[in-house]
């Protein structure tokens, strides 16, 4: 389990993750105190080795850099350290810290805690964005101001994936606290992701990640940390719908198609499911954002599926 927000986001193409930084560097330059990064090389402790070292100007453009620097990192057993320090309103100075991380190919990344993903940005410990401080503009560091800064990056970037997993950083779909992706069909791709998880399990469905170690969903008595802090009721009508659903899940693993209407229906009428205002690609935020999960939305399309 991790106390720290960490953002898993897939791109399109390696040399996206360039475009990544500098957007999130351009969206921070009116609260941004200090700008870092660090080329390290395999590994992922302390010990690991520093190539290089940068301290850089947060008011200059530096997307030249970032992309030359994301470039080195193709096929290579390395990563990028990008270190965001933004200025909160205090009556000392003081910086609250945002990391991006950015995965050479040949590295093994975070595989050793979730799913495999090129870029994780990290807010680090959630509580610093329970709204109890405010940035040097003015606005409140709270959750809303998190869910705005994730849809500038996926208007800007539109990364082919972005997922804000729960703090046991348990990735299955219905888990997630916000999740986009720039096509309906990824949104399918989670719902088969669901049924092969909630019957099959990660090893039986070939997971070459973290999830590998889960079991069958539908298998699994009592309380488990595959479904977060549900418990009680709430627990066992997550698990009733989705045994009530099962003929649809495997009709899903057979091959059954959901389609784009089915996926929009869900996002805009499922209850505590609120749209996120993008202009590209589709993303859906369960309410109250990082206190809920998106199960409504998954349910929802079993439900379509289930009587079309």
């Amino acid at each position: 389990m991790s106390w720290d927000l960490e953002i898993a986001i897939e791109l399109d193409e390696f040399s996206d993750a360039a475009r990544l930084i500098t957007a999130m560097v351009r969206l921070s330059q009116p609260f941004l105190g200090r700008l870092r990064c660090q080329e390290k090389g395999s590994g992922w402790t302390h010990l690991t080795p520093v190539f290089q070292a940068h301290q850089l100007d947060p008011r200059d453009d530096h997307a030249s850099f970032f992309a030359q620097t994301v470039a080195r990192l193709r096929n290579a057993d390395s990563y990028l350290k990008v270190e965001l320090l933004f200025e909160i309103e205090d009556v000392d100075l003081h910086l609250t810290p945002v990391y991006i991380y950015i995965f050479g190919s040949a590295h093994t990344g975070l595989s050793e805690y979730g799913r495999r993903f090129p870029v994780v940005i990290d807010f680090c410990n959630r509580q610093r964005w329970k709204g109890n401080d405010n940035l040097i503009t003015g606005e409140p560091a709270d959750e809303q101001f998190l869910v705005r800064w994730l849809t500038a990056i996926c208007d800007r970037v539109r990364p082919r994936s972005l997922y804000v997993p729960p703090e046991e950083n348990v990735y299955v779909p219905c888990n997630y606290h916000l999740v986009y992706h720039n096509t309906p069909a990824g949104h399918a791709d989670d719902l088969r992701d669901l049924a092969s998880l909630a019957l099959k399990g990660g090893r039986r469905s070939g997971y070459r990640d973290a999830r590998r170690r889960y079991k069958p969903l539908l298998d699994i008595p009592g309380e488990n940390i595959l479904f977060c802090r549900r418990a009680g009721g709430r627990l066992d009508d997550l698990k009733n719908e989705l045994r009530e659903r099962r003929p649809i899940l495997e009709k899903l693993l057979d091959g059954l198609e959901v389609p784009d209407e089915f996926v929009e229906t869900a996002a805009l009428s499922s209850t505590r499911i609120e749209p996120m205002d993008t202009k590209t690609g589709l993303g859906i935020i369960a309410e109250p954002f990082l206190r809920y999960y998106s199960e409504n939305f998954y349910l929802h399309m079993l439900h379509l599926l289930a009587t079309q």
